[in-house]
């Protein structure tokens, strides 16, 4: 098991890569991917330990800021990898997407646009 698709809540064997999984449901938007492993219920132990009323205010500042700049980087990830299995061009100054996915940046925080470092 790993993650995958840059998720950090959906799982799939070791063996099936993410451009299989991205082939697979651009074929089949409207279906639940047979490769993937998506729990559907909440486990209440980890409700628990995430419960954010039982935070303090600093951590949960922290955690915002966290979530932010996390959610934006696996959302992007997932972009350059979905325009890749499309066969889309890197943005001009770049020769492959993954050159583009590990140069340095960092996200706008009021509109959350990509910014090179």
């Amino acid at each position: 098991m790993r993650f995958c698709v840059d998720r950090h809540y959906i799982w799939c064997s070791k063996k099936v890569s993410d451009e299989k999984l991205y082939k697979w449901q651009m074929k089949n938007p409207d279906k639940e991917n047979p490769y993937e492993f998506v729990s559907h219920y909440t486990i209440d132990g980890v409700r628990v330990r995430m419960d954010r009323l039982l935070r303090s205010k600093e951590f949960s500042k922290k955690q915002e800021e966290w979530a932010f700049i996390n959610s934006h980087a696996e959302n992007s990830r997932q972009f350059y990898a979905i325009n890749k299995v499309r066969g889309f061009k890197p943005p001009t100054g770049f020769s492959s997407w993954d050159e583009f996915e590990k140069a340095p940046h960092t996200f706008d925080r009021k509109t959350g646009k990509r910014i090179e470092l």
